[in-house]
């Protein structure tokens, strides 16, 4: 047939405190962890092709999370589902933002469109979990407190529209390095999410726990000031993303959130401002 096209905003995550909660037998770690969605989003130009190509300075065959997610839903749909796939960049990869995963969540969503195989979020969702561990939230987006291995998914009523500046130094976090540094560190802080919500729902200022912070502090010492840096040019609240290595800080209002940028600008070779969003529409642009 002719060929199809679907462009898509695949939109990043931020998590609000996270805490990893130990190593499982099969070798994955249990977390913890509030995952809201942002504006910051790749846009994603795909089209029905022969095979799959995936277009995107910095990632390559078939190693990547797009591919990934074509394979699942070839096997899904017992069929192959050719795609070409270009990633227009703007969301920093291994950076603790789930862009990869953003990506892939956007390319089930593009099959289901392409390929007219009629899937419901749940089984989107499904699919995405064959993907890795952050897609499904990714696939419904908004705010929720995800548990396990980020399998477990509880909704909550998202902050949308809060203005959040992100950002990024010289260091990059190698995601299965900062998780093996974990085994060895035996000190839990407790993880209250139902404290960290009402915290950030009547803007109380706030410093929120991510145990990754004790890897940074290995490789990076200097990045924690980051969050001490967001503080005090105006955030309400600050954390550590993921692994990292992003840091946000989060604004009672836009023109907070803006002046920060300024202030800040120098110092940061990523900074993005944008908002909390609610959840993902899968708009086509």
């Amino acid at each position: 047939g002719e060929m199809k096209k679907v462009v898509l905003r695949a939109g990043a995550k931020i998590n609000l405190g996270l805490s990893v909660e130990g190593r499982r037998p099969d070798g994955y770690h249990d977390i913890r962890t509030l995952m809201h969605s942002v504006e910051l989003s790749d846009v994603m130009f795909f089209s029905t092709a022969d095979g799959v190509t995936v277009e995107c300075p910095g990632i390559n065959g078939e190693d990547n999370t797009v591919t990934k997610a074509v394979r699942v839903m070839e096997d899904l749909a017992g069929r192959p589902l050719g795609i070409r796939a270009r990633i227009e960049k703007h969301v920093p990869m291994q950076a603790g933002l789930g862009g990869g995963s953003a990506d892939a969540a956007a390319a089930l969503v593009a099959l289901d469109r392409l390929y007219g195989l009629g899937m419901s979020r749940e089984e989107l969702e499904r699919a995405g979990a064959m993907v890795g561990a952050d897609v499904p939230f990714l696939i419904r987006g908004g705010l929720s407190l995800c548990e396990g291995i980020g399998d477990r998914l509880t909704h909550l009523a998202p902050l949308s529209g809060m203005p959040v500046l992100i950002v990024k130094g010289e260091l990059s976090v190698d995601t299965s390095k900062a998780y093996s540094f974990m085994d060895s560190v035996t000190e839990k802080e407790e993880y209250d999410p139902e404290g960290i919500l009402s915290s950030l729902r009547e803007q109380r200022p706030l410093s929120l726990p991510n145990s990754f912070e004790e890897y940074i502090k290995s490789v990076c010492p200097g990045a924690l000031g980051t969050k001490e840096a967001l503080l005090g040019a105006g955030a309400f609240a600050a954390g550590l993303s993921g692994s990292g290595a992003c840091f946000y800080g989060l604004f009672r209002d836009e023109s907070e959130m803006l002046m920060a940028k300024e202030k800040l600008s120098g110092s940061f070779g990523f900074i993005c401002g944008t908002r909390l969003s609610g959840p993902s529409r899968w708009e086509e642009l």
